[in-house]
């Protein structure tokens, strides 16, 4: 493969993206992460809206 073919790759990697919102105020807001065990429901979180901390918790879907 040429130096020309090899820079022509689409390079792709993944990206989730976790959706959060406040059970206090609603605000809905995301975390991009690129790491798969970056989890956000292992941490408190403070709402970038209203100040409220607290714990996250995973939904069920």
């Amino acid at each position: 493969m040429s130096q020309s073919e090899k820079s022509a790759i689409i390079r792709v990697q993944k990206e989730i993206i976790w959706h959060m919102s406040c059970g206090a105020c609603g605000y809905y807001w995301t975390i991009p992460t690129m790491d798969e065990k970056d989890n956000p429901a292992r941490r408190e979180w403070t709402c970038p809206l209203c100040a409220t901390k607290s714990p996250a918790e995973e939904a069920e879907i």
